[in-house]
This record gives C-alpha cells, sequence and structure tokens, in this order.
C-alpha cells in the first residue's frame, strides 16, 4: 500500500492536471473545478500526519495557489476559513496578504475572524498581530476578547499599546481581560495606567489591576495605594493581590501581609501565611512565625506549611512545640513539615506522633519518616509495618522501599503474605521496582495468590526482576 494518504494523492493528481490542461491563449484558466476539488481536499488537511499534509499544501499552493487565495474571499465563511487555515501554513508574501485582507474585511463574520485569530495564536505565529490588534475596534464584544486572549497567547512586546487601549473598553470582560494581558507581558511600562484602574468602581476591575500591579513589578511603588484595599471589606480583591503577592513576592508586600493578617476572615490569614513562602524581605518570617499561634487550625497549619517550603531545619523547635496542637490537621502538617527537613533530629518527635489518636496524622508521620530515613527510621517504619490499619502498613512498605537496604527489604518481604491483600500488592510491587533477587521465590509463589490483582502483580514484579 502507498505511504501518501489518498489525500496526498489526490493533491498531486489535481496538481499534475492543473500543469497538463490544455488551455487556449484567449481562455482564462478555469477556476471552478480546481476550486471544486480543493474544497473537497481541503477538510481533510487537519486530520492529515504532519508531513504528509505539508506535502499536500505544498503542491495545492504550486499549482492552485490563486484559486485558494481566491477561497479566502468565498461568501461561505467555512470554506473561507479552511483556504486561510491553509495559507497560513505556506508563509508566502501573497498568503499572507490574502489573510491580512480577510481579516480586516467588512464583510467576513466576528466568528471567522475569531477562529482565524484563535488558529494564529495556538501556533504562535506573530505574523498578524498588528490585524489582529486592529479588530479591537470591531462592535463584537466577544470577537475583542478574543482578540486579547491570542494577543495574551502571542506575548510579544508589540501587543503591549493593545492591551493599553483596551483597559478602557466599555465591556467588563474585555477590559479585566485586557488588564491580566498586561499583567501577563509583565512590562512596567503598563504600571500608571494599571494603576489608575484602582479607583474605578467595578469592583472585577480593580481586583484584576490589583493582581497586575505585583505582577508588573509596582508592588513596593504602590504599596500604600494595596493597602489601602484592604479596607474596602472585598473578599475578591483581597485574594487576588495576597495571591499575586505570593507568585510575586518583594519587600513592599510584607507591609500589605501584615496588615491582611489582623483580618477577622480566617481564609484571607490563611493565604497570607501561604503568600509568605518565597518572601525573604524583613519581617516576612517574624510575621510567619506568629500565623503559628493563630487561632484558627487552618491557619496554623498553612502556617507549618509554609515553614516547611521556606526550609524548617532552622525551626525545628517551633514545630516540635506544635506537634501537640489540639488539631490533627496541624499535627499532620507538622509531621510531614518534619519530614521536609530531612534530619534526624525530627525523629523523637515523629515517635510520639506514631502513636497519635488519629490516623491522617499517623499517615502523615509514615511518610515523613520515610523521607529521613537512616538506621533511625527503620525502627519506626518496622513497627508502622506491623500496625493494625492496612493503610499505615502500606505507607511503611513505601517507606521501606525508599530505604533500599537489606534490613528494610527484609520488613517488606514479611508484608508480601500480608493478610489484607491491598498489603500484599503493595509489598509485591515494591519489591519488583527494588529489583531484589531474593524475593524472586517468594513472587513466584504469589503466582498462586487466590486473590487475581495479587496474581498480577506478582507477574509484573517478576517481569521487573528479568529486565534488571
Amino acid at each position: 500500500m502507498s505511504p501518501y494518504p489518498k489525500l496526498v494523492i489526490a493533491a498531486f493528481l489535481l496538481a499534475l492536471a492543473s500543469l497538463t490542461l490544455p488551455v487556449a491563449a484567449d481562455e482564462p484558466p478555469a477556476a471552478e473545478p480546481a476550486q471544486e476539488e480543493i474544497r473537497r481536499l481541503l477538510p481533510e488537511l487537519a486530520h492529515d500526519d504532519p508531513k504528509n499534509r505539508a506535502l499536500a499544501i505544498q503542491l495545492l499552493w504550486d499549482t492552485m495557489g490563486d484559486v485558494l487565495i481566491g477561497m479566502t474571499r468565498d461568501p461561505e465563511d467555512n470554506v473561507a476559513l479552511t483556504a486561510t487555515r491553509v495559507l497560513l501554513e505556506t508563509h508566502n508574501d501573497k498568503a499572507e496578504a490574502a489573510i491580512r485582507a480577510a481579516l480586516s474585511s467588512p464583510d467576513r463574520s466576528a466568528s471567522f475572524k475569531a477562529q482565524v485569530i484563535s488558529t494564529v495564536s495556538d501556533r504562535n505565529d506573530t505574523r498578524f498581530i498588528p490585524e489582529t490588534g486592529a479588530l479591537l475596534s470591531e462592535s463584537n464584544a466577544s470577537l475583542r476578547r478574543t482578540v486579547l486572549l491570542a494577543l495574551q497567547a502571542l506575548g510579544t512586546p508589540e501587543c503591549l499599546p493593545f492591551f493599553m487601549a483596551a483597559t478602557t473598553d466599555g465591556d467588563l470582560q474585555v477590559s479585566t481581560t485586557a488588564v491580566a494581558g498586561l499583567a501577563r507581558l509583565g512590562n512596567p511600562a503598563a504600571l500608571p495606567r494599571v494603576a489608575l484602574l484602582l479607583d474605578s468602581d467595578e469592583e472585577r476591575l480593580v481586583t484584576a489591576s490589583a493582581s497586575a500591579i505585583p505582577a508588573l513589578g509596582g508592588t513596593e511603588k504602590y504599596a500604600e495605594r494595596l493597602a489601602g484595599l484592604l479596607d474596602s471589606g472585598s473578599e475578591p480583591i483581597t485574594r487576588s493581590l495576597l495571591v499575586s503577592l505570593q507568585n510575586h513576592p518583594s519587600p513592599g508586600a510584607v507591609t500589605i501581609l501584615a496588615k491582611a493578617a489582623t483580618s477577622g476572615n480566617p481564609a484571607i490569614r490563611t493565604l497570607v501565611a501561604r503568600a509568605l513562602e518565597s518572601n525573604s524581605a524583613e519581617g516576612a518570617e517574624e510575621l510567619l512565625l506568629g500565623l503559628l499561634k493563630d487561632g484558627d487550625e487552618r491557619v496554623r497549619s498553612a502556617a507549618v506549611q509554609t515553614l516547611a517550603d521556606r526550609g524548617a531545619a532552622e525551626h525545628l523547635e517551633d514545630l516540635v512545640a506544635l506537634a501537640v496542637d489540639q488539631s490533627a490537621r496541624v499535627r499532620a502538617a507538622v509531621a510531614i513539615a518534619l519530614g521536609t527537613t530531612g534530619s534526624e533530629k525530627g525523629l523523637p518527635t515523629l515517635k510520639k506522633l506514631l502513636a497519635d489518636r488519629d490516623l491522617s496524622v499517623k499517615i502523615a508521620t509514615v511518610t515523613a519518616t520515610g523521607r529521613i530515613g537512616g538506621d533511625g527510621a527503620l525502627p519506626l517504619l518496622k513497627s508502622a509495618a506491623a500496625d493494625p490499619d492496612p493503610y499505615m502498613r502500606m505507607e511503611a512498605i513505601r517507606g521501606l522501599a525508599a530505604q533500599n537496604t537489606a534490613a528494610a527489604t527484609e520488613i517488606i518481604r514479611e508484608r508480601a503474605g500480608d493478610q489484607d491483600m491491598s498489603v500484599r500488592i503493595t509489598a509485591i510491587t515494591e519489591l519488583g521496582r527494588l529489583r531484589d533477587r531474593g524475593s524472586e521465590a517468594l513472587l513466584k509463589a504469589a503466582r498462586s495468590d487466590d486473590a487475581e490483582a495479587v496474581r498480577n502483580a506478582a507477574r509484573t514484579a517478576l517481569a521487573m526482576l528479568n529486565d534488571g
């Protein structure tokens, strides 16, 4: 069978016919039959293999480029759209001119233009940014928003003036999309324009602008105005600002975060804790340590998590103090944070948490112990592997496998005969991943297990042994 699909063959025959068809000197080329044939072929182009599609497009362009260009003016949007999409792949001056004309044509629908610019942005094609930006003068708000989204995707400096102009668009969805586009570009030149929007009566526009200023590097300059937004009582504005401060940390953010930390809403204070993750400015750490003592468990838990993300080894004592917190959520966060430190100094506290009354805390403790590893962790993992709860035993097996030592592997082998099917599967799977030759006989025996899932796991593990 031919390596080329029928599309390429048809395109080749069509091209050949156009080259060999006799035409009288005074007779114009017969465009209609060719146009009808191209109409038939074009819909298949989108589904063809890229290499074959490129060949078919090149054949069509070389022999019938003018017909394709003519089809961009077809009264049917679908025909014109398909032809335009084909021309986008040709990278030819005449083709580009036809595309520009189609985008600026008053006869083409908003839907057509939206689909063309979406295709352009999907291909990261920056050739048509001026024509795309010019569509912001169209009356259709949905099209204008599509234009801005396409420009966001392209993200070149050439897009800046279009975003700037669209911030004053009469449609709120369009103007907020323009502000988001400026934030994505990250050009500080947009700061004065965005700052003006902080005085808008529209909450959504203020929300977008408050989020954009940190992204544009303006937190320091506009810290006082941003802090003032917290007095508005608007949760969307506050949330958006705090999330942006987390993504774009700066010294000026600490003042704003300190004010937000006094909010009566624990959800806001939780966001403050998370926003301090990457902020190393003066006062940030002190603010975070203060949140460890917050009256709400969600805030304390978030503060512990942030402390771990920042590097909790320096604050081991603060974490140990929270290991007796009344909230299981906080105690579990402490366990994970201790594991993040990787320090064996956390093992005594983890040993106590291993006896916690809450299962989620115990499982988090086993996970953390496995991360720390070492000789000191082995007794704790061995104890967890014999816990009455199967989830504890499974987590212990994973932690033991991470040690990859003879002593740890021996404990895993014992669990391969566990009464719980899921535990047996976990143990067998880990033995396979460890490629433990000493477990080969055990794994072969597991192929006769009563549970099909265990038998399948054993076969997979044996295959991994052979691959090793």
